[in-house]
């Protein structure tokens, strides 16, 4: 995860929502997205870097690129969904974006 804003860190976010299905999943994201925009006209430093569904257990996460937890919460508090969870996260890289119906799966080189 390069090109990091200087004094920014990086949060998991933890949600449990129940029958998640894509289009939730989109619509969860896209509000973060409008949350993180207008948190960060307000002059906090906020991105959402991911979101990762795991449908089967109902569970959500978002990961955050912002300058601190504090932040990360009064997004999710905007968006309407309050973490459930909120750590620092260790920080590592993400090699590409692939999609569902990608024919090859990343290795780690």
């Amino acid at each position: 995860m390069s090109g990091r804003a200087h004094g920014t860190r990086f949060f998991l976010a933890e949600w449990y929502r129940g029958e998640l299905n894509q289009d939730e999943i989109d619509r969860i994201a896209a509000r973060l997205d409008e949350s993180s925009q207008s948190v960060s006209a307000d002059g906090a430093s906020v991105r959402r870097v991911m979101t990762m569904a795991v449908p089967a257990g109902e569970w959500i996460f978002g990961i955050f690129e912002a300058d601190s937890a504090d932040t990360v919460e009064q997004v999710c508090r905007h968006a309407g969904m309050a973490p459930q969870q909120l750590n620092p996260a260790v920080e590592d890289r993400v090699r590409g974006t692939y999609r569902r119906d990608d024919r090859t799966l990343p290795t780690n080189d």
